[in-house]
C-alpha cells in the first residue's frame, strides 16, 4: 500500500514561485512511490481589504484608466493560476475539518517557501503551516524562515512550533542555524523544491503546455519590488544588446516603462517567457532558479537593504553561492559591474550544486521511509 502523504504550503498567494515549487515537491514525492495531495490553505490566507484601503481602490477604479486596466490584467493572470491549480496540481479541498486528516494521510510534509517566516507567527491562522492538528509524523521540507535573526519575542513560540517535527530542514543556512538553536538538534540543508526536478521536467511541462515557436530575441525583467534603479539598468542593457525588453507585469507603476509588456501570465507563462529570453534581469529567489534550470543568462539583484534585520536577500546570497556565482548578485551601488561579467558558465553551475541536490533528495527519501 503506497504511503499517503500531504504537503502544507501555499497555494493560494498568487505568486509564480510559490505555485511552481509547491508543483515541484508534489511531483518528486509521487516519485517516489506515495500518494500526495497538497493541502488547500484557501481558508487560512484570505486577505480582508480595511475600509480605507477599500475606498482608496474604489475611487482609483473610477478615476484611473490605467488602474482600471491594471485590475483586469490582475484578474486574467488570477484565472491563469487557477487552471494551474486545476491542472496541475493535486489537491485536497476536502478539510474543513483539521481534525479528520490524519485518517486521511500518514504523513505531513511542511515547506518549502516562506510559511515559516517568524514575521507571520503573528497570523491568526499561523499555527497550520506548522500542522499543528495531526499527532502523526511530520517531515518539514526546505521551509524559508526568509530572515538572517530570529526577531525578539518569537522564539518560544516558533520552538513549540517546530519542536515535534521528526525531520527538520530549511532552504537557507540562516534557518538552519535558527532552527538548531531553538531545538537544539540537527537541521539539513536542502534545495527550493524547484531543483528537484531536472530541467528536461521543466521543459517538457512548458512544452506541452504552451506555445514556445516564438524566436524573437529579448530580454526579460522581473521584479517584485518596484526599483527604478534596476529597471533603467536592465533596460539600457536591452538596448546595447539591441533586443526587445519584457516585463511581467506586477506593479501598475510599471506603465510608464518603455517596454513589450508581458502582461497577463500565470505559472507556465512565466516558464515560457524565461525560456524563451536571452536574459534574465531579477530580484526574485525562483526568477535566479529557473533562469538557471534553463540556462538562460540572468543578473540577480538586492532586493532588501543588507541593514535592515527583516532583509530577505540570504535566499539569492546562498542560492548563487551554490552554484558557485556570488558575483551575479548586484546592489544598487554596483549596476555598472553587469557590463563587464562574463557569461554563466552554466555546466560548471551545475556541476557545483549536483552534490547539494542529491544529498536533499537522499534527505527526503530518508525522512519517509523513516516515517
Amino acid at each position: 500500500m503506497k504511503k499517503r502523504t500531504a504537503i502544507i504550503t501555499w497555494v493560494t498567494y498568487k505568486n509564480f514561485g510559490t505555485f511552481l515549487q509547491a508543483y515541484a515537491l508534489q511531483r518528486y514525492i509521487i516519485s517516489l512511490g506515495c500518494e500526495n495531495h497538497i493541502l488547500d490553505d484557501a481558508l487560512y490566507i484570505k486577505k480582508h481589504d480595511t475600509i480605507v484601503s477599500f475606498i482608496k481602490k474604489y475611487i482609483l477604479l473610477i478615476l484611473s484608466k490605467k488602474y482600471r486596466y491594471y485590475i483586469r490584467c490582475q484578474c486574467k493572470s488570477g484565472k491563469k493560476y487557477e487552471q494551474f491549480k486545476r491542472n496541475s496540481l493535486i489537491i485536497d479541498n476536502k478539510m474543513q475539518k483539521l481534525s479528520a486528516l490524519d485518517a486521511k494521510y500518514d504523513v505531513f510534509i511542511c515547506g518549502s517557501d516562506q510559511i515559516w517566516n517568524p514575521l507571520f507567527l503573528k497570523n491568526k491562522f499561523q499555527d497550520f503551516y506548522y500542522a499543528s492538528f495531526t499527532s502523526k509524523p511530520k517531515i518539514a521540507y526546505a521551509p524559508s524562515l526568509g530572515i538572517k535573526r530570529m526577531p525578539e519575542g518569537c522564539d518560544e513560540k516558533m520552538r513549540r512550533y517546530v519542536q515535534s517535527f521528526t525531520h527538520l530542514s530549511s532552504r537557507e543556512i540562516e534557518g538552519c542555524r535558527i532552527l538548531n538553536t531553538l531545538v537544539g538538534r540537527e537541521v539539513a540543508h536542502v534545495v527550493d523544491p524547484t531543483l528537484l526536478l531536472d530541467s528536461c521536467e521543466w521543459n517538457s511541462l512548458v512544452h506541452s503546455s504552451m506555445n514556445t515557436e516564438d524566436k524573437e530575441k529579448y530580454v526579460l525583467l522581473y521584479f517584485l519590488t518596484y526599483n527604478k534603479t534596476y529597471i533603467n539598468v536592465a533596460l539600457n542593457f536591452a538596448k546595447s544588446k539591441r533586443m526587445n525588453a519584457k516585463i511581467f507585469f506586477i506593479h501598475k507603476e510599471y506603465y510608464s516603462i518603455p517596454c513589450e509588456k508581458i502582461e497577463v501570465a500565470g505559472p507556465l507563462e512565466f516558464l515560457a517567457a524565461i525560456q524563451g529570453a536571452q536574459y534574465v534581469f531579477t530580484d526574485s529567489f525562483h526568477g535566479s532558479i529557473f533562469s538557471y534550470i534553463f540556462k538562460t543568462q540572468f543578473f540577480t539583484f538586492k532586493r532588501f537593504n543588507d541593514d535592515l534585520e527583516t532583509n530577505q536577500n540570504s535566499r539569492v546570497e546562498n542560492l548563487l553561492f551554490r552554484l558557485g556565482i556570488p558575483q551575479y548578485l548586484i546592489g544598487e551601488t554596483e549596476c555598472n559591474r553587469i557590463f563587464s561579467l562574463d557569461d554563466i558558465d552554466f555546466k560548471a553551475a551545475e556541476r557545483q550544486i549536483a552534490p547539494f541536490i542529491e544529498s536533499s533528495k537522499s534527505y527526503l527519501q530518508n525522512a519517509l521511509n523513516n516515517n
